[in-house]
């Protein structure tokens, strides 16, 4: 029995492995067509070398940016997806315009599922780009909020997000689990007759 159970499981679980997503092919439209579209607002696109910014790292050409001057950008903005993935953390740098610092104290990165709260984090932005922590649980809508420094400046960059897609099961997957369960229950029972245990 105990090798059904696993094979049920294995079936049920699928398979998932991190990858890192950045920005190279965002057009600023508010859709990402990745995964079946991610949901993108309140960011704009930076691209690498605009306003004399920190060079964008790794070879990408493009960034989001939030809450930055020139920048169809809020104070705020999110990244909403319509599969759940684990959040590992985000690659965020301050945004300076020419050498002069306009960076955030913090920026903060909420993470919900289906607008239930699930955790946050925060990172303090600078010149050089660092990873966040991550969120522990399942997501599908990060929230960034910056927090200003003298009184105006709110400026960050975001270069990439280390995520882990969530495998979601195909309904074959659900049927063959099924029948699975109703097959172990009825050896179950019929052992159990033979024995002349009434279930």
């Amino acid at each position: 029995m105990k090798p059904t159970l696993i094979a049920i499981a294995l079936a049920v679980s699928g398979s998932a492995h991190a990858d890192i997503l950045t920005f190279d092919n965002y057009d600023g439209s508010g859709t990402y067509p990745i995964y079946n579209t991610l949901t993108i607002s309140g960011l704009g696109v930076l691209n690498s070398g605009d306003g004399g910014t920190t060079p964008l790292p790794n070879g990408t050409t493009k960034a989001l940016v939030g809450a930055a001057p020139d920048y169809p950008a809020t104070y705020s903005g999110s990244i909403s997806s319509q599969f759940g993935f684990i959040f590992n953390g985000a690659y965020i740098a301050g945004y300076f315009s020419d050498g002069y610092p306009l960076n955030a104290d913090w920026v903060g990165i909420t993470g919900y599922y289906n607008g239930q709260y699930v955790g946050q984090v925060s990172i303090n932005p600078y010149e050089d780009f660092k990873w966040t922590g991550g969120i522990s649980g399942v997501v599908n809508q990060l929230v960034f909020d910056a927090t200003p420094s003298r009184q105006i400046a709110r400026g960050w960059v975001l270069d990439a997000i280390d995520y882990q897609l969530t495998p979601v099961p195909e309904p074959e997957t659900w049927v063959l689990a099924l029948v699975g369960l109703v097959g172990i229950a009825s050896r179950s029972r019929a052992k159990a007759r033979r024995q002349g245990v009434v279930v």
